[in-house]
């Protein structure tokens, strides 16, 4: 049988938890909430215990079902929806991230996905069809990626040898050498409100290879129905 937290793909069974320094796994289609049921609090499955909650009912996040390959996603309002982190969070690059998410509106603005004030961040850019991450550089790198439909976004936290992935097409940059240092942690955000989906958020402290990234993105693309290159 396989583990429940296991997901058959290309190259066998695979689980986040098989890879070393896994230090956050959300998945919203594990949440076991009906449709439309607002998310007062979203469990980390790395047994790390980094859960999220929102104690405020209008700011919650809804579990909308079956809208990406069958599978319930976490649906951000873009106006003040947001989940924070129980405790605060220290992490130091090297740092490896992926998400699983679309953006649906306010798309001449920041939306934060994953975020920390100035010192770790990941969402779609004040451009249309753009993503981006950001650790303090001005000049952080961006990637395209289409508005409206999911994405893989993989980004690799190294200062000025970080990489930013969409569905497996990567770019490189400097994103600045800030860490996360006992701070919490924002899946949106009050400022620059997150308008859309998120499916997935994996995170690892370390650097994954090239190889253990597209094995990472694999699963996803798998398990969310998303085309990679």
């Amino acid at each position: 049988m396989v583990h429940p937290l296991l997901l058959k793909v290309g190259d066998g069974d695979f689980s986040p938890l098989q890879f070393n320094g896994l230090f956050l796994w959300l998945d919203a289609s594990q949440l076991g909430l009906a449709d439309a049921a607002a998310i007062a609090t979203w469990n980390d499955l790395s047994s790390n215990g980094r859960n999220f909650s929102q104690g405020t009912a209008d700011n919650r996040p809804a579990f909308k079902a079956a809208i990406q390959n069958g599978r319930g996603i976490a649906r951000f309002d873009g106006s003040n929806d947001f989940l924070q982190s129980v405790a605060n969070q220290t992490l130091s690059q090297p740092s490896t991230w992926f998400v699983v998410a679309r953006r649906t509106g306010n798309t001449s603005a920041y939306n934060r996905v994953l975020y920390t004030v100035d010192n770790g961040e990941l969402g779609f850019d004040n451009e249309v069809n753009t993503t981006y991450i950001y650790a303090g550089e001005a000049s952080y790198p961006d990637e395209a990626a289409a508005d409206s439909a999911f994405h893989i976004i993989a980004g690799g936290f190294k200062a000025n040898s970080s990489i930013l992935r969409v569905d497996g097409v990567q770019g490189v940059g400097d994103i600045g050498p800030n860490n996360i240092a006992n701070q919490a942690m924002f899946i949106g955000h009050s400022t620059n409100p997150l308008a859309g989906d998120v499916g997935e958020i994996i995170l690892y402290s370390g650097q994954l290879s090239t190889a253990d990234i597209g094995r990472v993105e694999s699963y996803l693309a798998s398990k969310w129905g998303i085309a990679i290159s």
